[in-house]
């Protein structure tokens, strides 16, 4: 569902932030407590990262602000980065920053989702909506 996620995005809004190409508004973000920065070359978090699934998946079942950063690369090489936050119960925002992608129709957007599941190695997100 993460490349649904990538995918889905018809609304989307972009700057160009400072914090490694981020928008303005996920470089801008308040920090939360992290279960880790990963990079996947496949759009899955690798098997042996289960602990960074876990602790995001622990912190949404029980409304624990946590985030999580993961950066996939697009079937060119480009990386996408895509931080998924735990807001609260059933509320988790996500920024996805596609601008080094050089055939992404959407370069970057910001959602909130929620829901969010594990499927396979990779994580899932559902119930989400564009905001500006």
């Amino acid at each position: 569902m993460l490349a649904l996620a990538l995918l889905a995005c018809t609304a989307c809004g972009g700057g160009g932030g400072d914090d490694g190409g981020l928008s303005d508004s996920a470089a801008g973000r308040r920090r939360m407590p992290s279960c880790g920065t990963y990079t996947a070359p496949t759009g899955e978090l690798p098997a042996e990262d289960r602990s960074a699934r876990d602790c995001f998946l622990a912190a949404f079942g029980n409304g624990t602000q946590k985030e999580l950063t993961l950066t996939v690369h697009s079937l060119e090489g480009d990386p996408i980065i895509t931080i998924y936050r735990v807001l609260g119960v059933n509320d988790v925002e996500l920024f996805v920053d596609a601008s080094a992608d050089k055939f992404a129709a959407v370069k970057q957007f910001h959602q909130r989702c929620t829901s969010v599941v594990e499927e396979g190695n990779a994580l899932g997100v559902d119930g989400c909506v564009n905001l500006a």
